[in-house]
């Protein structure tokens, strides 16, 4: 009967080690998990933060290539301007300039160039302009 009672004790015993063993590798299980969650949140506000900065950067070259595409249909047709076309566009760059000079935005800027550039594209495409 002691011998029962001893084995017992020491199955008791080893369950007890087992069971503190099972805890802590619980535990060292979840602080790999946290500090990979952590990890992972890092990871993704990066990702997200470059993706931003990629839209930012292809919607100013976007805007500048659609500037630059309007001011060479303006070349392409300013071969043909007469005196008086020419003279009413160079006047308009002018104040144009000069209001860009005196913003302090780029954007604001930019929209006020492909505005002129617009306004420029439909002067020169009409015909009873002098």
């Amino acid at each position: 009967m002691h011998a029962v009672r001893c084995r017992t004790v020491l199955q008791v015993q080893e369950m007890e080690l087992d069971k503190k063993d099972l805890e802590r590798q619980l535990n060292e299980l979840k602080l790999k998990f946290e500090q990979a969650e952590r990890a992972a949140v890092e990871q993704r506000q990066v990702d997200e933060k470059k993706h931003a900065e990629e839209i930012q950067f292809l919607k100013r070259t976007n805007q500048q290539l659609k500037v630059a595409t309007s001011l060479q249909k303006l070349l392409s047709v300013s071969l043909s301007l007469t005196f008086a076309q020419f003279f009413v566009i160079g006047s308009y760059l002018f104040f144009v300039i000069l209001a860009r000079t005196r913003t302090k935005s780029s954007r604001t800027s930019t929209r006020t160039m492909t505005r002129t550039c617009k306004l420029f594209s439909r002067i020169l495409e009409d015909k009873d302009f002098p």
